[in-house]
């Protein structure tokens, strides 16, 4: 099954304060897979982005154990915003299987940034409406401010 990761530029239109958004969903099964998918994302994003700060989004299928997760967060260029976060919510874990309640505190849907980046927030959304979910993976929300400003 084919995988992607997107990527966009973006500016604020007030301050012209410009930053790249990559959000990508690895494999779900081959650890290769999703090991070199880490590689080459590093890799692209210093290429693409170059010193610009960046977001990178996304379900990566992997948990915050795996070595997947290690490539990203110990690359020099990534962070994983929970572990900068001075604030959390994460009752539970980011896949919920269209089930609602707690079923770990795994998760594998991940916000990285930038050290350019002052992550304030971090938070696992898992509400639900009369027992019904958005999704099968509870949405992630950080709240970040740019360091230079």
């Amino acid at each position: 099954m084919p995988r992607i990761c997107s990527w966009g530029q973006f500016k604020e239109a007030n301050s012209n304060f410009k930053f790249y958004l990559f959000n990508v969903h690895f494999d779900h099964q081959g650890k290769t897979a999703q090991v070199e998918s880490a590689k080459l994302l590093v890799q692209m994003a210093r290429q693409i982005a170059g010193n610009a700060p960046v977001v990178l989004t996304g379900d990566f299928n992997v948990e915050q154990n795996h070595e997947a997760y290690n490539i990203l967060h110990n690359s020099g260029l990534f962070k994983d915003a929970y572990e900068l976060a001075p604030i959390k919510y994460a009752p539970n874990a980011t896949f919920n299987s269209f089930k609602v309640g707690p079923n770990s505190l795994n998760r594998i849907d991940h916000i990285f940034v930038t050290p350019a980046f002052n992550v304030k927030r971090y938070g696992i959304l898992s509400d639900h409406y009369q027992g019904k979910t958005p999704s099968d993976h509870y949405p992630v929300l950080i709240e970040v401010s740019y360091k230079n400003k």
